[in-house]
């Protein structure tokens, strides 16, 4: 049996997850999320700020212990949307090669998109071709397709910290501030998505914090149970429900909801915004929340590529 460790160092989270791969299935033996807004103020200053970094690496080096106790062959991570867009990008990565083993890259967009369609396809063991959503902090990834081949692929500039600091400015939000941020939104779906086919697509996945939080609401979980969250279906009624709601509440407020982070609570109106845009515009009455993302993509690109390698210097 192996053992191999990804992570995904995000704007709002760094998470990891520990898998044991045995007869080419990919099992979770440990799994962690840290909230440390890497990406806070990215889009107004393009910087990684200083205590967000060390907040990072304290979690970074945490999960380096876990995953040498896992007897773990490899760390891979992959940095995405604050780190590519902040001018320290490289120097954060450098600094992670000095000060750990764990082996860190920054990807574009449409590769975090491809990792992420990768692990949730994959755990839903779907069959038929599905479009999957990921909301992050400063980007939302959009992809279409089926076990062989994508047929789109989209990243956007939104997400629940960027939108939030950009037009969610009063606590609780005006609504000309929530309806300046749905125009804005409905532009940028209607520019990087025009003319795909919704009506081919079978099922809509939802994957990423503001999603799986969503579901956590939804079912009012006072304690997170990654087993009610997989694979629950949440409706457009009850996602317009709690977004109504959120609109109303005041941070503070917000906190006491069940199933929500307290950290998360100053972002997860304008997540909740963004889902509700995208399957308002492209009409999904409903969504199937997976809690297998890029972590697991991640992982199963890696031993894909190690198979590859290991096919052509057999056949050389």
């Amino acid at each position: 049996m192996r053992v191999i460790t990804s992570i995904d160092i995000g704007s709002i989270s760094v998470r990891m997850i520990v898998a044991a791969i045995e007869n080419e299935q990919l099992v979770p033996v440990y799994q962690d999320l840290q909230m440390t807004r890497l990406g806070k103020g990215i889009g107004k200053f393009r910087r990684l700020d200083d205590e967000a970094i060390q907040r990072t690496m304290t979690v970074l080096k945490k999960y380096e212990e876990i995953a040498d106790r896992y007897h773990s062959e490899e760390i891979l991570a992959v940095a995405t949307s604050a780190v590519r867009d902040a001018e320290n990008g490289d120097d954060f990565l450098y600094l992670i090669k000095m000060k750990s083993k764990i082996h860190a890259r920054i990807i574009d967009g449409r590769e975090e998109a491809k990792l992420t369609f990768q692990g949730a396809y994959h755990s839903l063991g779907a069959v038929d071709p599905v479009m999957l959503i990921d909301i992050g902090g400063g980007s939302t990834e959009i992809i279409g397709g089926d076990r062989n081949q994508t047929s789109f692929l989209a990243s956007i500039n939104a997400g629940a910290v960027r939108d939030t600091e950009a037009y969610l400015k009063s606590d609780p939000p005006n609504p000309s501030e929530i309806e300046e941020l749905a125009i804005h939104l409905t532009s940028l779906f209607c520019k990087h998505i025009n003319g795909v086919n919704r009506k081919q697509y079978q099922t809509l996945i939802g994957v990423g914090g503001t999603i799986t939080s969503l579901a956590a609401m939804a079912q009012n979980l006072t304690e997170y149970q990654r087993n009610k969250v997989h694979q629950y279906v949440l409706t457009m009624t009850k996602l317009e429900s709690m977004t109504d709601l959120l609109s109303q509440l005041t941070v503070k407020q917000r906190k006491s909801i069940s199933g929500l982070q307290p950290e998360r609570a100053d972002i997860i109106l304008a997540g909740a915004i963004i889902l509700q845009q995208f399957m308002k515009q492209f009409e999904w009455d409903k969504i199937t929340v997976s809690e297998s993302d890029i972590l697991e993509g991640i992982i199963l690109q890696y031993i894909q590529a190690e198979s590859m390698n290991a096919s052509k210097e057999e056949n050389e």
